[in-house]
């Protein structure tokens, strides 16, 4: 037989006290897939995950307040897309995808649409994260080879600066 992997995303409640029971959990995802990371609005009515669904890995939002939502795919693109990270606001949902050998950030509106690129490229750079007020991105850079931190910031005009490294410390270390 041959090994085949599939995930869904599955929701229990957090007691403030004590273990809950796995007897509880209630899915929220279906079909025959691996799901990388999800990631739910502030408003707590969306789930946002990246899932291999339709062959290559994509982004989908499914609503979590509607029991039985079908997810909606939010990217196409034939490079894959991962990482999803809802903004403060709920609006928009950054991810990155490969171009070539290197991982470069995208933000997308949350109901779908064209995704600005945000990084150049140069630097394999993935997992973005945003800041308390959305007007940044911290991303993982050049994993296993160089680490670093980057930190990327939304410009009046929409466009994104250039990456600006975040010394990491890691005991007496500094990456």
């Amino acid at each position: 037989s041959a090994f085949s992997e599939r995930s869904n995303v599955w929701s229990l409640p957090v007691p403030r006290s004590g273990a809950v029971s796995i007897s509880t959990a209630q899915q929220l995802t279906r079909g025959n897939q691996v799901i990388e990371n999800i990631d739910v609005t502030q408003d707590g009515r969306w789930l946002a995950f990246s899932a291999d669904r339709n062959g290559a890995f994509q982004i989908f939002r499914q609503r979590l307040d509607q029991p039985g939502a079908e997810p909606q795919q939010i990217t196409t693109d034939t490079a894959g897309a991962w990482w999803d990270a809802w903004s403060p606001d709920d609006k928009e949902i950054a991810f990155h995808r490969f171009q070539g050998e290197r991982r470069v950030a995208y933000v997308l509106p949350a109901e779908g649409g064209t995704a600005t690129r945000v990084t150049d490229g140069t630097q394999d750079e993935r997992s973005p994260e945003w800041s308390p007020d959305g007007r940044q991105l911290l991303l993982l850079a050049n994993w296993g080879t160089n680490p670093a931190l980057h930190l990327v910031t939304r410009k009046p005009d929409g466009s994104w600066s250039a990456p600006r490294t975040i010394p990491v410390i890691i005991g007496s270390d500094t990456i």
